[in-house]
């Protein structure tokens, strides 16, 4: 009998209509983006999920809550640099801008106006093809037998119809693009830390690991073995490639120092992604 009463009641209150200003307002209608109804690309099964950016900028797009924004927004990682040397950086860093400012970047100016562009750019072929060792080796070291194979046949072409490198007919006549290696590439690919952020007199920006792999470029260069330690002819033959580099290359600098609050750190900034995204994109 308990149990009859009850279920009237319970059916009475469902019939009932809500009694008047205790109605509540509906909720604003949500709408969530259904990924899946892209239409399919032809030749593809259905969207390209992963053609997309993998980090979720705007989460609303997703989650279709904003209110949710702060605690699920997934943004690319922060940028992490170690540099307890800063101050010793920072002085470095200083010396290097007088030295461009006041030796390079003359120098630089006397060289191009002395020398054809034309000119300039077969010395950068030149120099550019007597580092085949160092890519070739360090692309073998990487395991990336394809691109090491590419870089023997660029200093063979280079070598032979490019008269000595001067010309580049492998990447002008053959469309073969260059596969640069470097031994810091080689250790990160391998798993060793960055290390501290260093910025050395004279060449600037670097880490631990970088300055390791320099050294052991530098132990793969062939000219180093030709001049027998000369160090006129290895500080004279530097010297001549960086100045060349110069004369042929946009002033990325100046126009960093010209749009930056802190050219030190933006000068710091820009090599880290820029090693980072070599290693990576191998």
């Amino acid at each position: 009998m308990l149990r009859l009463i009850l279920g009237l009641f319970i059916v009475l209150q469902c019939g009932a209509e809500p009694v008047r200003g205790a109605e509540f307002a509906p909720g604003p209608e949500q709408t969530f983006p259904d990924l899946l109804s892209d239409e399919p690309e032809e030749g593809v099964g259905g969207p390209d999920l992963l053609r997309d950016e993998p980090f979720i900028i705007d989460p609303s797009r997703i989650m279709g809550d904003p209110l949710f924004e702060d605690d699920y927004t997934l943004s690319p990682p922060p940028l992490l640099v170690r540099d307890p040397l800063e101050p010793f950086n920072r002085f470095v860093f200083e010396v290097n801008d007088r030295l461009y400012f006041w030796v390079f970047k003359p120098v630089k100016n006397v060289y191009a106006d002395l020398l054809p562009e034309d000119i300039r750019q077969c010395l950068g072929n030149f120099f550019a093809n007597l580092t085949a060792p160092i890519h070739f080796v360090n692309n073998v070291l990487q395991g990336e037998m394809e691109d090491a194979g590419i870089v023997l046949g660029r200093f063979f072409i280079n070598t032979t119809i490019g008269v000595f490198g001067l010309g580049d007919p492998a990447g002008d006549e053959f469309g073969i693009k260059e596969r640069d290696a470097d031994f810091g590439q080689t250790l990160g690919k391998w798993g060793v830390g960055e290390g501290i952020y260093i910025c050395w007199p004279g060449l600037g920006p670097s880490t631990a690991r970088d300055s390791v792999g320099f050294l052991g470029d530098f132990y793969l260069h062939p000219v180093f073995y030709y001049s027998a330690g000369d160090t006129v002819f290895n500080v004279s033959y530097v010297s001549l490639e960086r100045v060349n580099i110069l004369s042929t290359s946009p002033d990325v600098y100046e126009e960093l120092k010209r749009i930056s609050l802190d050219p030190y750190v933006a000068a710091r900034q820009a090599y880290y992604e820029y090693r980072r995204k070599v290693i990576n994109e191998r």
